[in-house]
């Protein structure tokens, strides 16, 4: 919690990122205030629709390798093909 004009800088660096709030006063006219007792008593503000069908999504079968001899030592290696990746 943050009280009044208090900079966030105050905030301790191994809990900076997780949720604040900041208090004026200790009403529900307060955003602060309010956004804390939403927290505390586990009252959204929103509430989300209800989630619709899921489509189902199998998995990828895994990668297949090959084993490549080494003519001149006659070892063996495999390799894996090239993962691309999807942005």
């Amino acid at each position: 919690m943050l009280f009044h004009d208090e900079p966030e800088t105050s905030i301790v660096d191994f809990l900076y990122g997780w949720t604040f709030c900041r208090l004026q006063n200790f009403t529900l006219n307060d955003d602060g205030y309010e956004h804390l007792m939403r927290i505390v008593t586990d009252q959204e503000r929103v509430v989300k629709k209800p989630l619709g069908k899921i489509p189902d999504l199998p998995p990828d079968p895994p990668p297949t390798t090959a084993v490549i001899e080494n003519e001149s030592s006659g070892m063996t290696r495999h390799e894996f093909p090239t993962l691309q990746l999807h942005r």
